[in-house]
C-alpha cells in the first residue's frame, strides 16, 4: 500500500504534530553535538552570528534530524514522492523575512507544498501558483512589521533615506501599490495581502485551473521576551474551497508551534538571520524549503528564491537581488546577523546540482558589487548539494 492511500499515514501525521516540541527537544538533548547546538542556540538568542564553520556542524545536525523523520516514515509506511509542476497541493508566496510563516515537516509529509520567497510577499508572475493542481490552494501570506513595506511607507510618505538602486527601486515601485504603502499597520499589511491575492488570482486565469488564492497574515504578538505567533485569514474562504481551511489550520498551528519553541529559547521578535539561503523552490522536491530540511526555528534565517533556469540562461531575478542586498548589502545590509557593521554576510546557495551552484555564485558576484566586496569575493558563500533521493546535504567548499 502506498504512502498516498495507507490509513495509517493521518495517525503518524498526527502524532508527530501533537509530540513535536517534545521530541525535538529528546533530539537535541541526547545529540553528541548537543554543545555546539546550544552554543548556536544561545548566540542566536543574543542576535549574534555564530562563525561560518560553527553553522556548518549545525546545519548537519538539522538535516540528521529532519532525515531521521522522514526515513522513519518511509520503512514505516511508503516511500514519499517528489511533485511535479502541476502538482503541488499548496502553494505560497511569502516574505523573505526571517521570522515569517514555515510549515512543520509533517505537513509537507501530508501534502505537497511549494513555497516561493520575494521581499514583501510580492506576486509578479504567479509562478508557485501555476504549480498547482486543477484543484490546489495558493496562498499570499504577509506579515506584520514587514521592511519591504516599511521601506515602501517611508518612500511614498517622503521619509526614506539612505541610497536607492535599480533593485530596491523595482521592489519599492514595482510590486507594492502606493495606496497600499501610504496607509499605517495593520490596515498596510492587510489591504497588501489581500491585493497581491487578487493580483495572483488574475495573473492565474489563464491556467484553466479551478485554483484559488488566499490571502494570509502572520501575525507576532508580544514584547521582546514572549512571542506569540498565529495565522489570520484576512478576506474569508468565501468559495467554500474544502482544502483551504484545514490548510490554513495546520499554518496556525505550526506557527504557534515553532514559535512557541523559539520563544522559549530567547528568541526576539526583532528581526535577525545568521544565513541568507538562495535556492529554486521548484527544483528542490518535496521539501523545498531549507528551513524544512534543516530543522531550523523562526528567527534565524532568510531565504530568498530564484528561478536557476532564467540564472543557467544568463539573467537573474532583479526582486531576489533586491531581497538579498536588503539583507545584507544595501547600506551595510538591514538585517542584524548577515547585515549591519558586523554582519558575517553568510549565504548559502542550495541546488541539487553543483554546477548550478557555481553557477548562480557568480551571477550573485556579478549582479551585486557590494555582494563581492563585503564577501571578499565569495568566501562567505557556501555552496551546498541537496540530494534529492537521500535528502541530505553536502558542503562543496
Amino acid at each position: 500500500m502506498s504512502a498516498l492511500v495507507n490509513p495509517k499515514v493521518p495517525e503518524f501525521i498526527k502524532a508527530g504534530r501533537h509530540n513535536y516540541i517534545d521530541q525535538r527537544a529528546q533530539f537535541y538533548r541526547a545529540h553528541e553535538k548537543s554543545a555546539l547546538v546550544t552554543e548556536v542556540t544561545v548566540a542566536i538568542s543574543q542576535q549574534a552570528a555564530p562563525n561560518i564553520p560553527t553553522l556548518k556542524q549545525y546545519f548537519l545536525i538539522g538535516n540528521e534530524r529532519f532525515t531521521s523523520i522522514i526515513r522513519l516514515f518511509e520503512d514505516m509506511l511508503g516511500k514519499l514522492s517528489d511533485p511535479a509542476f502541476g502538482e503541488y497541493d499548496q502553494a505560497n508566496k511569502a516574505c523573505i523575512d526571517a521570522r515569517s510563516l514555515t510549515q512543520l515537516v509533517y505537513d509537507h509529509i501530508e501534502r505537497t507544498i511549494l513555497t516561493e520567497r520575494t521581499a514583501g510577499s510580492i506576486v509578479r508572475s504567479a509562478h508557485a501558483f501555476r504549480a498547482l493542481s486543477a484543484e490546489g490552494v495558493g496562498f499570499v501570506i504577509v506579515h506584520d512589521s514587514c521592511g519591504a513595506l516599511k521601506a515602501a511607507h517611508d518612500y511614498y510618505t517622503g521619509k526614506f533615506s539612505g541610497p536607492l538602486d535599480e533593485h530596491l527601486q523595482l521592489l519599492l515601485e514595482g510590486g507594492i501599490h502606493t495606496v497600499v504603502a501610504m496607509k499605517e499597520d495593520p490596515k498596510r499589511r492587510t489591504e497588501h495581502g489581500i491585493s497581491q491575492a487578487e493580483m495572483a488570482n488574475l495573473a492565474i486565469t489563464d491556467s484553466r485551473k479551478m485554483v484559488k488564492v488566499f490571502p494570509v497574515c502572520s501575525v507576532l504578538n508580544g514584547g521582546d521576551e514572549r512571542v506569540v505567533s498565529g495565522v489570520e485569514l484576512l478576506n474569508g474562504l468565501k468559495d467554500g474551497r474544502p482544502n483551504a481551511r484545514a490548510y490554513t489550520e495546520a499554518m496556525d498551528y505550526a506557527a504557534k508551534t515553532l514559535w512557541a519553541i523559539a520563544a522559549e529559547m530567547g528568541r526576539k521578535k526583532t528581526q535577525f538571520a545568521h544565513t541568507i539561503f538562495v535556492y529554486d523552490a521548484i527544483r528542490m522536491g518535496r521539501f523545498a524549503d531549507p528551513r524544512i530540511f534543516l530543522d531550523l526555528l523562526p528567527n534565524e534565517a532568510v531565504c530568498v528564491t530564484f528561478d536557476f533556469e532564467q540564472i543557467m540562461r544568463g539573467s537573474i531575478s532583479k526582486n531576489g537581488i533586491a531581497g538579498v542586498k536588503y539583507a545584507a548589502f544595501h547600506g551595510g545590509g538591514h538585517i542584524k546577523g548577515v547585515g549591519g557593521e558586523d554582519g558575517n554576510r553568510h549565504i548559502m546557495v542550495i541546488d541539487p546540482d553543483p554546477e548550478v551552484t557555481m553557477r548562480v555564485e557568480t551571477a550573485l558576484l556579478n549582479s551585486c558589487p557590494e555582494a563581492r566586496d563585503l564577501t571578499r569575493n565569495g568566501e562567505t558563500i557556501i555552496r551546498t548539494r541537496y540530494d534529492l533521493g537521500t535528502r541530505e546535504i553536502e558542503f562543496l567548499d
